[in-house]
Formats: C-alpha cells, sequence, structure tokens
C-alpha cells in the first residue's frame, strides 16, 4: 500500500464585494496551541456515538480519525484509493455505517459553521442579514460530473447557501497568479503564457495557459491534455 502520512488540509477565505475588495484568509482555526496560526486546518474529523466528536487541529494525533475522505467522492477515481490511510478510512465509514458524502457533509458543516464565525468577529452580529452570501467551492480538475455533482449535494448538507457554485483548483490558482501580478504592476497581456503546478494533499494538477482576452478573463491551454479540460475556458472573477 502506499502510505500517505500526513493529512489533506482545507482552507477559507472571503470577501466583501463592496469597495476596496480585501481578502480576508482564515488563519486562526480553533487549535490547543493558542498561539498557533495556520491559513489551512487539517482535513480529518473524529466521532463519537456516530456523532461528529472533533476536527481540524483538535483531533490528537493518537486518536483514530477519517483522512482523506475528500477522495472517495468520485468514485471513478483511483487517486490514493490504494492507500493505508483510505483504507482505514473504508473500514472506520463501513462500521459507522457512513457513507463518504456524509462524512465530507459532517467535515465541511463545521469548517463553515466556523468560517460564519470568523465572518460574524470581523463584521459583527447580524451580518448575515446585511450580505448576500455566495460560495465558491475548489475541486480537483480531474473529478469527473457526478463527483462534482455529488460536492454540490455536500455543500447543501452542510448548509452552506444555495447561491453556490465550483471551480476547478487550477482555474483558482490561475485567477490568483492574475491578480497577483495586476496588484504588482505587472499585468498580464493578451499572449502571455504561465503555469500553474497545484500540489496538494492527494493530487497534483499541472496545467500551462494562454492568455487570449482580460475582459472577460479567457485563457486556453498552451498544450492539450488528455480531454480533461475543454481548449479554451472563460474564467469570471470571484
Amino acid at each position: 500500500m502506499t502510505p500517505l502520512t500526513r493529512p489533506s488540509y482545507s482552507g477559507i477565505s472571503w470577501a466583501c464585494n463592496a469597495g476596496v475588495k480585501k481578502i480576508h484568509v482564515v488563519k486562526d482555526w480553533p487549535n490547543p496551541n493558542p498561539v498557533a496560526e495556520s491559513d489551512k486546518v487539517p482535513s480529518k474529523i473524529t466521532y463519537q456515538n456516530g456523532k461528529p466528536n472533533q476536527w481540524g487541529f483538535k483531533v490528537d494525533y493518537k486518536e483514530q480519525s477519517l483522512l482523506w475522505f475528500k477522495l472517495l467522492l468520485d468514485e471513478k477515481s483511483k487517486v490514493g484509493r490504494d492507500s493505508e490511510n483510505v483504507t482505514c478510512t473504508l473500514r472506520q465509514l463501513a462500521a459507522l455505517k457512513k457513507a463518504p458524502e456524509d462524512v465530507a457533509a459532517d467535515y465541511l458543516s463545521l469548517v463553515w459553521q466556523y468560517a460564519k464565525d470568523d465572518i460574524r468577529r470581523e463584521r459583527g452580529d447580524g451580518w448575515d442579514e446585511i450580505y448576500t452570501t455566495r460560495a465558491v467551492l475548489t475541486v480537483p480538475a480531474i473529478w469527473s460530473e457526478a463527483a462534482k455533482a455529488r460536492t454540490l449535494r455536500i455543500a447543501r448538507k452542510a448548509g452552506i447557501p444555495e447561491n453556490v457554485s465550483l471551480v476547478t483548483e487550477p482555474e483558482a490558482a490561475a485567477l490568483a497568479v492574475f491578480r497577483d501580478r495586476k496588484d504588482e504592476g505587472d499585468a498580464f497581456e493578451v499572449g502571455d503564457c504561465f503555469v500553474v503546478c497545484d500540489a496538494g494533499g492527494g493530487t497534483v494538477d499541472l496545467i500551462s495557459y494562454k492568455i487570449c482576452a482580460l475582459n472577460p478573463l479567457q485563457v486556453e491551454e498552451c498544450a492539450v491534455g488528455d480531454g480533461v479540460y475543454a481548449r479554451t475556458q472563460h474564467i469570471r472573477d470571484c
């Protein structure tokens, strides 16, 4: 079996679409170490009596926790299926009589609740009555349409608002690169090319883009892959 000794991680950022759009990255995750900060939280969760117990940094390293359940959401993908942690998670799921979708929804619900608390600390009580909330979830580029549909079901089950959309991880990374260059006064021009390498915990996506248009941003692959991507993509700045 392939040993996957480290958990995958999750991250949250948010912004108010008014005035100067400042992106706020959640860093003060619930953590037994009060001085620790991280822009990502471990994607792991424990259960007690069939109910979610601890998650993220609060899971003791000695506890048996569910890891890598995200990889199980795409039934057609074989990525990580032979790893020891995924096999262990499958055994725990059977014992708990839960599907990967159930665990993903429980975990995402806890992350979403903490994200809302973070916004409340910054924007005050009643922020959800002032602002219309839109959520964007990132997914691996290799995921099937069935896995994407399952992710949307999970989001709704986790309590995320109906106004939710998906973006592939390389597309999100491309938007970040585009924004950073623009903020630094070295914006891309039509015809420029760049490479995005998204090296995550369980998947790695590598893709090269060519800028076709700037408003709206339109890119195409420099080297066409195996058909996972459309030849030309319109990327909307979220």
